[in-house]
């Protein structure tokens, strides 16, 4: 007695072939569910706000040429940017500290700060207000910097005046008075700083928002960010 086994027109087994046209219909069900998706999402708008990175070429109160390597001072400012100090100052000012991402821009001395939204408005006052977050942050950073050199260079004048009034050598009054000259020096350099602080940074364009398509995040970006800063 022989028995034999149902099969389709193809010599499979009829279970294999609804197997088949199920993972099939899943799968055409997934793309139409797909394509029905990103036609209802919001778009995602983009805005960019561009900082000039003013580099320090020599020692502010001695004048000693420096060696500076851009890429790593740019890398540096970049992190600065997303840091924890400026996002305070972006919290203060907006309510919040969303996600941006910090790009230097090749063969500059130029940071991008790029925030994204569903709202245009909104992706370019999360630039802006990074931007200024940052200017104003590099600007209390160097005031504080030099008000501490001040009360360093008045501390070693006063420490000098008292080692002259004191010496009664010769050999070594001279140089003590040669170093009270050298601290002078230096006090006029930071009193003429101080009247005139430069944050080392300023915005070379304020931010406007253009579309680049359906929204990943609310508030963030959807490519990885190159310093990214935390929400």
């Amino acid at each position: 007695m022989t028995f034999t086994t149902d099969r389709s027109g193809d010599g499979r087994p009829p279970h294999f072939v609804r197997h088949a046209a199920l993972v099939v219909g899943c799968a055409i069900v997934a793309a139409v569910v797909a394509a029905i998706l990103s036609l209802t999402r919001e778009p995602t708008y983009e805005a960019s706000t561009r900082i000039l990175i003013q580099r320090a070429t020599s020692d502010t109160t001695t004048g000693t040429a420096l060696s500076i390597d851009p890429a790593r001072v740019l890398q540096t400012e970049a992190l600065v940017v997303t840091g924890r100090e400026v996002r305070s100052r972006v919290k203060e000012a907006i309510g919040r500290s969303p996600a941006v991402r910090v790009e230097p821009v090749a063969q500059s001395d130029v940071l991008a700060v790029v925030a994204e939204s569903s709202v245009p408005e909104d992706a370019a006052r999360f630039a802006n207000a990074y931007a200024s977050a940052y200017i104003d942050f590099r600007r209390d950073d160097a005031q504080r910097q030099l008000s501490d050199e001040l009360l360093d260079a008045r501390r070693q004048l006063f420490s000098l005046n008292e080692a002259i009034d004191a010496e009664k050598d010769q050999d070594r009054l001279t140089p003590l008075q040669d170093e009270r000259e050298a601290q002078r020096r230096r006090l006029a350099n930071v009193l003429a700083q101080l009247a005139s602080t430069s944050p080392g940074a300023s915005v070379l364009n304020r931010a406007r928002s253009t579309p680049v398509g359906p929204a990943h995040s609310r508030d963030g970006g959807a490519a990885p960010p190159s310093h990214p800063a935390a929400a």
